[in-house]
């Protein structure tokens, strides 16, 4: 019996190994979070990097491109949350590490 490739970036490690669906990543993400003390799902996620790239100065541009996000007025309307910088040392930003796909 031959292996099959599996030539996805997020796999399955119990069972067959597979492409990891989009609800196994969530429930990662969510795992994540959860072991953080944050009390959040996926989306809300990928709602708090773009607000937060948003309200460190990053052009809603770059945001829309970066977060693959395809309509300005849906992650303005239903997705960008202000928030409230607090005080402390500046974070650091990864966002150089990624490209967009």
């Amino acid at each position: 019996m031959g292996k099959k490739k599996v030539n996805s970036l997020f796999i399955t490690t119990r069972g067959l190994v597979k492409a990891a669906s989009r609800s196994v990543i969530a429930g990662w993400v969510r795992t994540s979070l959860s072991a953080a003390g944050i009390n959040a799902s996926a989306g809300s996620f990928r709602s708090a990097v773009g607000s937060s790239r948003i309200n460190s100065d990053s052009s809603l541009d770059s945001v829309l491109k970066l977060g693959n996000w395809r309509a300005r007025e849906n992650f303005l309307k239903h997705y960008y949350k202000p928030i409230a910088k607090k005080p402390g040392p500046p974070s650091v930003s990864l966002e150089h590490c990624f490209e967009p796909i």
